[in-house]
């Protein structure tokens, strides 16, 4: 069961609710200036706490057996999340839109396993290396610098998303001091150098970069890949994931013989896709709102088994082909 209280000028109550097992999620959405009745949920395991509440987690400190915990508030304001050290049975923690001065009460977390500080600016990432268990962190763009102090980290995904209104491009090189990392999925804008990444050649095996605008009041989505051909270096990957670049074509994907999925989306500027045909291990491709019209290098895959088309102009004779080969199209 979940409970959703949004808007209301008091919890009062609420507390009347506590000895409810089947309660297992509270959201609280609205200016609640007192959340003293939460200290009597003690069977809930998922809090959402979102807008002018988020102020005072002192109650929140005592829900000892929580396992996820989302705080989110806009604009940015300063919180203080030394209450939450004694969260020792969190495994998912996300914290939008906040200034943070230090993450230290983390170390008071040995569960946790997600972290997302999305929108969020910490000057001080080190106590997130202390988390053994935290294999997933998902920050934005301006805390990339601060990768460079998780040399040793466990992690294994990490998602950077654009700030918005942020043309500079995102310097890579902090990312290669995450040698476990397994899945990185990067939304930016402008221009991204891809080089650093072949650093990770050893343990990448799923890739998503994702353009955007720069702003909100942008129009331009598509993202500028500079050395593209880095992709091919990383000898493992077994899932890309492309959205908003400017490719016309694949030939940057040589060599990547173990990939298993891919996607191109939102590409306008692709036209030609031979070199697909060429990667045998491919067994599920989707194509949406490209130019490509020739789909025939896809006869070529043995192992594929998916093909998705969306407003794209594929020849319908290869589909009907592909389709007698068993290959199931969406």
């Amino acid at each position: 069961i979940s409970v959703g209280i949004i808007e209301a000028q008091s919890l009062k109550g609420l507390s009347a609710l506590g000895s409810i097992r089947a309660i297992e999620s509270v959201t609280l959405a609205g200016n609640f200036s007192d959340l003293a009745e939460l200290r009597s949920m003690k069977f809930i395991q998922r809090l959402d706490l979102v807008g002018m509440s988020v102020s005072d987690l002192e109650s929140v400190g005592t829900l000892h057996q929580l396992r996820e915990l989302t705080l989110e508030q806009r604009p940015n304001r300063a919180l203080d999340i030394e209450p939450l050290r004694a969260l020792v049975n969190l495994h998912k923690l996300s914290m939008v839109q906040f200034l943070i001065q230090s993450l230290a009460p983390l170390r008071g977390m040995p569960s946790l396993a997600v972290l997302s500080l999305t929108g969020s600016i910490i000057p001080d990432l080190s106590p997130v290396a202390d988390l053994h268990a935290l294999a997933e962190l998902t920050i934005d763009q301006r805390m990339v610098p601060a990768l460079s102090q998780l040399s040793g980290s466990h992690l294994k995904l990490l998602q950077v998303n654009h700030t918005d209104g942020v043309s500079d491009p995102i310097d890579l090189t902090p990312v290669t001091t995450l040698a476990s990392l397994e899945t990185f999925d990067i939304t930016a804008a402008g221009v991204i150098t891809l080089a650093p990444l072949r650093a990770l050649s050893k343990s990448l095996i799923k890739l998503i970069v994702t353009g955007t605008t720069i702003s909100f009041r942008d129009m331009n989505y598509t993202v500028h890949l500079q050395a593209p051909g880095v992709i091919a270096d990383l000898h493992n990957l077994k899932f890309l994931g492309l959205a908003w670049v400017d490719i016309s074509n694949t030939d940057f994907l040589d060599g990547l013989s173990h990939l298993e999925d891919i996607y191109i989306n939102q590409t306008r500027t692709l036209s030609d896709i031979r070199t697909l045909g060429t990667l045998t291990s491919l067994r599920s491709v989707q194509l949406a709102a490209t130019n490509v019209v020739d789909i025939s290098p896809l006869l070529n895959l043995v192992n594929l088994k998916t093909l998705t088309l969306q407003v794209t102009p594929a020849r319908f004779d290869v589909i009907t082909e592909l389709k007698r080969q068993g290959v199931t199209i969406k």
